[in-house]
C-alpha cells in the first residue's frame, strides 16, 4: 500500500469516451492502492457483445461490495446501484477540442502500431469503419452529454458524494499535487 494520503476509498472516474478515464484511473490505483473496477468488462461477457442487463447488475453489485474501490466509467443502467455506494464522483469534463484530440491520436496510433488495448474488454482491433463511427459520435454527441452529466451529478439524491470536476489534463495534475506527501 501507498504512502501517500487519498481521503477516499470508493471513487467512481467518469467523462466522454477519450477523456483519459482508464488513465486516470490507473494512476489513482497504483498509487493510493484502490483496487479497480472496470465497468466495460463487466458490461460484456468474455467473447460476447454485451452482458444480459440482469447479469451485469449482479457482477456490479458484487464488485462494488469490498470496502475501497475505484470505479471506472458508468453506467446509467447500475448507477443507482453503485452511486449510493460511492464517495466520490471524479468528472473529466474536458472539452471537445480535447477529447477530440485525444481519440484521434488513440486512433492513429492504434490505426497505425496495429496496437491492441490491453484490456480484455478493448482486445480485439475494430475496423476503421466502426473506429470512425465510435470517435464521430462521441465528438458529435459531447456537449449533450456534458449537459445530462452536470445534471446528473447535482441531483438532490447525490449530495453526499464529494464531486471532484475536472476541466483539464492540467486541473488533473493540479487535483493529484494535492495528495502528495
Amino acid at each position: 500500500m501507498s504512502q501517500h494520503i487519498f481521503p477516499y476509498k470508493r471513487v467512481i472516474v467518469f467523462g466522454s469516451t477519450g477523456a483519459g478515464k482508464s488513465t486516470l484511473v490507473e494512476f489513482i490505483s497504483q498509487k493510493f492502492g484502490l483496487p479497480i473496477i472496470n465497468m466495460d468488462t463487466l458490461s460484456r461477457e468474455a467473447g460476447k457483445s454485451k452482458t444480459p442487463e440482469e447479469t451485469f447488475a449482479l457482477s456490479t453489485i458484487k464488485s462494488i461490495e469490498n470496502d475501497s474501490w475505484i470505479l471506472d466509467g458508468s453506467y446509467t443502467i447500475v448507477q443507482d446501484i453503485i452511486w449510493p455506494r460511492a464517495e466520490a464522483i471524479v468528472w473529466l469534463d474536458y472539452s471537445g477540442w480535447i477529447v477530440m484530440w485525444r481519440l484521434l491520436k488513440r486512433s492513429l496510433y492504434r490505426i497505425f502500431l496495429r496496437k491492441k488495448s490491453e484490456r480484455p474488454d478493448k482486445a480485439r482491433i475494430i475496423s476503421a469503419d466502426k473506429r470512425t463511427q465510435t470517435y464521430l459520435r462521441s465528438v458529435f454527441t459531447h456537449n449533450k452529454r456534458r449537459q445530462q452529466y452536470f445534471a446528473t451529478l447535482y441531483k438532490s439524491k447525490n449530495r453526499h458524494l464529494h464531486i471532484i470536476r475536472l476541466r483539464s489534463p492540467k486541473d488533473a495534475e493540479k487535483w493529484l499535487e494535492l495528495f502528495e506527501n
